[in-house]
């Protein structure tokens, strides 16, 4: 997942330079709907595990994450017709997601930390900056440095995919001279797309969401840990995302997305319930070593996820079909 994390950085980092992302304005509705979306899962999953052992209260980020890929794959199949606003609204809004899941990673989920591997570590991170401040645009320059960092970085206690970000962070977007364009970075973050797309997530997801039937019962349905998933997910997200969105709309910092109306935006944060990768992969650091915990947990994001892109499917073909009546009342006149 190191290469998967290195893919999010190059992306995060291209919105905030010209993208998405690139001034305060533009930040301001994804930024405040993703922290909606974060909050509120979260206290959903420790609504239904309030009396359970501490030890299941690790999950609660679980939640909290939109899978990027999943979310805009099925936008594109779903949400033909949608504002062009609107998809870029969610784009931002998942880039900040994935934001936030990184920073969960980071702080709630790190091991006890060996100093000795960890200042190895910030020596190599002096290096990449290096590379970054001279435009060094040799990526197996990076590969190289990247792969010893994730070894410092796993032997310091802290998951190794943070070394992906850290790599894509350093790798020049615009040489200080300007006299390299952005060519390379937009070759590279090409080149890592299908890789991306067809060998690691599909890997990913087949070794880690197969659930054996005979987990699937009645009392799996009614576990703490599996509503606290589910809900998290399916409710969780919606009102989060919807709510800091209409507050933020409502007071004046932000406008509703053009050409786009309240259902759209709704049907949206319906959307943003599809967690799967990245719910999978907090779920297997938040439980390494129970297999009982992380597929109650699988059923749950399945279900949410499944659930969420059914609902926004309908909401979004709702909201098509109640601009459409209007039209066609105006031609028939």
């Amino acid at each position: 997942m190191v290469v998967f994390f290195l893919s999010i950085g190059l992306e995060i980092k291209r919105e905030i330079l010209e993208g998405e992302l690139s001034n305060w304005k533009k930040r301001i509705l994804p930024g405040y709907a993703a922290i909606g979306g974060m909050i509120v899962p979260a206290l959903i999953y420790l609504y239904f595990n309030i009396n359970a052992p501490v030890s299941l209260l690790k999950g609660w980020a679980i939640p909290t994450t939109t899978d990027i890929a999943f979310t805009l794959g099925v936008l594109s199949i779903i949400g033909s017709r949608i504002p062009s606003s609107l998809k870029v609204f969610l784009t931002a809004l998942t880039i900040l997601d994935d934001v936030g899941a990184v920073i969960i990673i980071a702080c709630f989920y790190t091991k006890n930390l060996n100093f000795f591997m960890l200042g190895g570590a910030i020596f190599i991170v002096a290096v990449l900056y290096l590379f970054n401040l001279y435009s060094v645009t040799r990526f197996y320059a990076y590969g190289l440095i990247g792969l010893v960092l994730c070894f410092f970085i796993g032997q310091a206690g802290i998951h190794t995919t943070i070394a992906g970000i850290i790599v894509a962070m350093s790798i020049p977007f615009k040489s200080h001279s300007d006299s390299i364009s952005h060519e390379s970075f937009y070759r590279l973050e090409k080149r890592l797309k299908p890789w991306i797309t067809f060998i690691i997530l599909p890997m990913f997801v087949f070794a880690n969401a197969g659930i054996p039937l005979y987990d699937a019962s009645f009392l799996t349905l009614t576990d703490p840990v599996t509503l606290g998933v589910m809900f998290g997910l399916f409710a969780g997200k919606q009102i989060g995302i919807f709510l800091f969105s209409f507050i933020i709309i409502r007071i004046g910092w932000a406008n509703l997305p053009e050409k786009s109306t309240w259902l759209l935006l709704y049907g949206i944060s319906v959307l943003c319930g599809t967690g799967f990768t990245m719910s999978l992969f907090i779920t297997l650091q938040a439980f390494p070593d129970s297999l009982i915990l992380q597929n109650k947990i699988k059923i749950g994001i399945i279900l949410a996820s499944i659930t969420s892109i059914i609902l926004s499917a309908v909401i979004l073909r709702l909201s098509k079909n109640r601009e459409e009546t209007p039209k066609t009342i105006q031609k028939a006149s």
